[in-house]
């Protein structure tokens, strides 16, 4: 079954980063399921200290892509 338009970067990008990153990958595909329910009015409030963890890991997760297509050069 083909995956819906929106989820077919995720699932690339857990496929490409590997199960060592899963974590990370399986965070920001929770993240980008709550953008989409705030988007269209379906979702609740989010906490202040969501937003803060939200900046962390997508700073850890530039860090990783950098490292990454370093090491690929």
């Amino acid at each position: 079954m083909k995956a819906p338009a929106n989820l077919r970067p995720v699932r690339r990008g857990g496929e490409a980063l590997g199960e060592e990153h899963a974590d990370l990958v399986s965070y920001f595909d929770r993240m980008r399921n709550k953008r989409n329910q705030a988007m269209y009015g379906m979702a609740g409030r989010i906490a202040e200290t969501e937003a803060r963890n939200l900046l962390t890991n997508a700073a850890r997760f530039v860090r990783l892509i950098h490292r990454l297509v370093k090491e690929a050069s």
